[in-house]
């Protein structure tokens, strides 16, 4: 595995663990989302991973095109 990707994965492990049980609200017109913490903290981390192998998958494609 990438460094980078353990590193992040490693993070965001530790963010969900600290706030594990907080509740975060928010305000979209007149209704109020309660959102558990590590929810979002899951979701950072889906959308750095996403991004990761995108990246990764485009320098395999170029590699192959050559």
């Amino acid at each position: 595995m990438n460094k980078y990707t353990l590193g992040i994965s490693l993070l965001t492990l530790m963010f969900g663990f600290t706030f594990y049980g907080e509740i975060i609200t928010i305000n979209l017109g007149a209704t109020y989302y309660l959102i558990p913490a590590e929810v979002i903290c899951f979701g950072i981390w889906l959308i750095f991973m996403i991004i990761f192998w995108i990246s990764r998958l485009r320098k395999i494609l170029s590699k192959n095109e050559a």
